[in-house]
């Protein structure tokens, strides 16, 4: 090798060695930001449940409804329910399988009824969503593998059969796509995916938001409301139950994560496991855990977390969503403590609108509004509409949050 030769070699050997320590350099500093970023992802709030104040309900409530489905359309069943607009959409997968809409004086609009696993047809109506333009009702059957669409008049339009997902436990829709939640996955990889609606039969392509945490509860469920959507914002928010953590998403999977403790009698439940629903119910019956509820009501600037110790309503944590502080509530007052749960605003979350809704058995309503002064306030007069102890339907009563 000559000495031009030599040199070049030496030349090139200290350019790789320049390339390989700056290559650490920066691989360092992206470690390092990613640390960073991920201790920002996930902020941690320590709830002590004896704190709570007692606040009037006015204070984070514009207006309640209160609304009964008309006598002549018997409600036989009631699974899920939640309002859209002018409509109470009420569904029953469990004795007549179908779904019942009203307006908001409780008259009978239309159903869509479960008649086979045909075309446009299904034979049980497990999730019932709207799509984001809300021009379109969503139906999710576990049975046929697939979601129907109608539009708002209850008339079919199409469906897309996904045989490939074991089970959806929740789905949110924006521009043709939707995110899933597959419940029958312990794979933190596979939880969470995107599909389009409209290619999907052809092109089979499900991405799946592998950047999701791998910590989390592994419970094998079927619960049929995981996705809050946020009012005029592609954001939404995911509560991963039994977690303590509520997730702040995007549509393109991007994510922060406010965790909620207690310190005391926290739920703990070993991640490693894979838990049935039936033995951590028996384990909130036996030691009374404290932990957040199922569902997650939204308004302006607020998140209204339900605190339950074991099976049973023990208060509210309000969430400021700007200053990132949370206040508890133990107690709302405003003349409707007689009728309703004043521990917690534990009512399922409406997940379009700044509202919660919450439905009453009718004999229980009626005995209640006996003995109460319905001229208290604005909130109680509304029971007035429930002096006809005829209807036997159920009462559902809606919060209008600030």
């Amino acid at each position: 090798m000559g000495f031009l030769d030599k040199a070049l070699w030496h030349l090139f050997i200290n350019k790789m060695k320049y390339i390989y320590l700056i290559s650490l350099v920066i691989l360092f500093n992206f470690c390092q930001e990613k640390s960073r970023l991920d201790d920002q992802l996930v902020i941690s709030h320590l709830i002590d449940p004896m704190q709570g104040e007692r606040i009037s309900l006015s204070q984070i409530i514009e207006s309640i409804e209160v609304i009964q489905p008309n006598e002549m359309e018997i409600v036989a069943h009631v699974s899920n329910y939640f309002v859209y607009e002018e409509k109470l959409i009420i569904i029953d997968n469990y004795k007549q399988k179908k779904v019942q809409v009203f307006d908001t004086q409780g008259n009978h609009l239309f159903e869509i009824k479960a008649s086979g696993a045909g075309p446009g047809q299904f034979k049980t109506p497990n999730l019932v969503r709207i799509n984001q333009v809300g021009d379109r009702i969503l139906v999710y059957c576990s049975l046929t593998k697939k979601i129907l669409q109608f539009d708002m008049n209850g008339n079919y339009i199409e469906e897309t059969l996904i045989n490939e997902i074991g089970l959806i436990g929740d789905f949110i829709e924006r521009d043709k796509e939707i995110i899933f939640l597959n419940v029958m996955t312990v794979e933190a990889d596979k939880r969470i995916g995107k599909l389009n609606l409209e290619t999907y039969p052809i092109d089979k392509n499900i991405s799946y938001f592998t950047n999701y945490p791998g910590q989390y509860i592994k419970v094998l469920s079927s619960k049929s409301q995981f996705f809050f959507g946020t009012h005029g914002s592609e954001n939404f928010y995911f509560l991963d139950l039994y977690s303590s953590n509520i997730v702040k998403m995007d549509w393109n999977g991007n994510y922060s994560i406010q965790q909620f403790k207690f310190n005391e009698n926290q739920l703990e439940l070993n991640p490693e496991k894979i838990h049935n629903p039936v033995d951590i119910i028996d384990q909130l019956h036996i030691s009374e855990p404290f932990h957040i509820g199922s569902h997650l009501n939204i308004s302006q600037s607020n998140l209204l977390i339900p605190i339950e110790k074991g099976m049973n309503a023990y208060g509210t944590i309000v969430f400021d969503t700007e200053k990132k502080t949370t206040k508890i509530i133990s107690t709302f007052e405003d003349g409707l403590e007689e009728i309703l749960p004043n521990q917690a605003l534990s009512a399922p979350g409406d997940i379009y609108s700044q509202t919660a809704i919450i439905n009453i058995d009718p004999d229980y309503a009626y005995e209640k509004i006996i003995s109460m002064n319905l001229e208290q306030n604005e909130f109680t007069k509304k029971l007035k509409k429930l002096n006809t102890p005829n209807n036997q339907n159920p009462v559902f009563i809606i919060y209008h949050l600030k």
